[in-house]
């Protein structure tokens, strides 16, 4: 039984989707007008830094965080060093060092975070794909060594603690609510363990792609903690606890065969059709494309045995 620092990335074997951080060609290449411009948020944590006045109309009471383990303050803006996560841009001391990539299980987009918020982002990440919204990965990163756009004040992707996910369908602009994919579940998952959303900005321009967390490394433990008991991993199921599907001849039927189908269809977004509750050749390719997509990579063989059975998630039908 594991017995290390809580939840520890690198040495919990419930989390081997998580591996030390390596420069890698497969990271990200974050757009170049991320740094063009600063938003409301931004300009709102700019005051919050220091002993500044709150801008005319707003009180600073409003965005102040409650002591203590109480829930984190989604409107918290004070800068992350102020909240113990040491020096972000330029030198980005408090992420180096502590520097985790988490890879989704089912698309494979990677995030290179925060060792403290490590699980949190990937039992997140995973359970937002199990629900049918996949990450784009040439579209998902997190850390970079930046400024707030057009300051001087470090972003919270210095610190490794924000994370942004399909950022050309979920655009940094003032119609992004109107034309992103991000389905409007998904901020609501995240903010409830203590990421705030761009798409909350009180400004013009919306952030849709853009997700940060908002507490203190306490904080970081205590919600990966209510995470894993709400989302825990489960080990592989064991053979025989569902049917073995494969193409046969009569064609495998029955509700194995549909549920199968119908969490395929989500993440790939696959016409109505598909789900049949027939394991026919169309399902077989369908299949195989999650066996070798994301991680863990599985023997592109077309059956359905407990491995794919626990990538896809399912654990009873």
């Amino acid at each position: 039984m594991y017995s290390g620092p809580l939840h520890d990335p690198e040495q919990d074997p419930d989390y081997w989707r998580i591996t030390p951080y390596v420069a890698s060609k497969n990271d990200a290449t974050f757009p170049d007008d991320w740094s063009s411009d600063a938003t409301e948020r931004d300009l709102v944590g700019m005051w919050l830094d220091g002993p500044t006045t709150a801008p005319q109309g707003v009180s600073i009471a409003t965005f102040l965080i409650p002591r203590g383990a109480a829930p984190v303050n989604l409107r918290d803006y004070r800068s992350a060093k102020a909240k113990g996560w040491g020096d972000g841009w330029p030198s980005c001391s408090g992420a180096q060092g502590n520097l985790v990539t988490v890879t989704t299980n089912r698309s494979g987009s990677r995030f290179n975070v925060h060792r403290k918020i490590a699980v949190l982002v990937d039992l997140l990440a995973d359970e937002t794909e199990r629900r049918g919204y996949l990450g784009k990965p040439p579209q998902c990163g997190a850390y970079n060594c930046r400024p707030i756009g057009g300051t001087k004040i470090a972003s919270n992707h210095s610190f490794a603690l924000a994370l942004d996910w399909n950022w050309q369908e979920n655009p940094f602009s003032t119609t992004a609510l109107q034309v992103m994919t991000m389905p409007l579940w998904m901020p609501e998952l995240w903010n409830k363990f203590g990421f705030a959303w761009g798409g909350d900005y009180t400004g013009p321009k919306k952030d849709c792609m853009h997700l940060e967390f908002m507490g203190t490394p306490a904080q970081a433990d205590l919600l990966t903690d209510r995470a894993v008991k709400e989302f825990k991993l489960g080990s592989p199921l064991p053979v025989g606890s569902l049917p073995v599907l494969k193409l046969s001849e009569p064609r495998m039927t029955g509700s194995a065969v549909e549920k199968v189908q119908k969490v395929i269809k989500a993440w790939y977004r696959l016409p109505d059709g598909f789900v049949d509750g027939v394991y026919g050749p169309a399902t077989v390719e369908q299949v195989k494309r999650v066996q070798v997509n994301g991680t863990p990579k599985l023997t592109a063989d077309g059956v359905v045995g407990s491995l794919t059975y626990a990538k896809l998630g399912i654990k009873k039908v």
